[in-house]
């Protein structure tokens, strides 16, 4: 995966303890298969933000389906360990 990690921004929630999330712009490419969050980086709604899947090369709905909106960042997560 490219990774530039100046440019992820990682956070927590109280609210989903033990998860660590990544937010990173869609030039930062996931590998193949990558499941997130993507939005668009401009509307802070819970409908601009769309569950995906990272196939041949772009972003679509994790059902297969186009996006409706144009993603600017994507976002992963994972279980911290402690």
């Amino acid at each position: 995966m490219q990774m530039a990690d100046s440019q992820a921004q990682r956070y927590s929630t109280p609210e989903l303890p033990g998860l660590q999330f990544t937010r990173r712009p869609v030039h930062i490419l996931p590998e193949e298969g990558t499941m997130g969050v993507v939005d668009s980086g401009t509307i802070k709604r819970a409908d601009a933000y769309v569950g995906a899947i990272f196939r041949d090369g772009h972003w679509v709905k994790i059902n297969g389906k186009d996006l409706r909106l144009q993603p600017t960042f994507w976002t992963s997560w994972q279980f911290k360990h402690d």
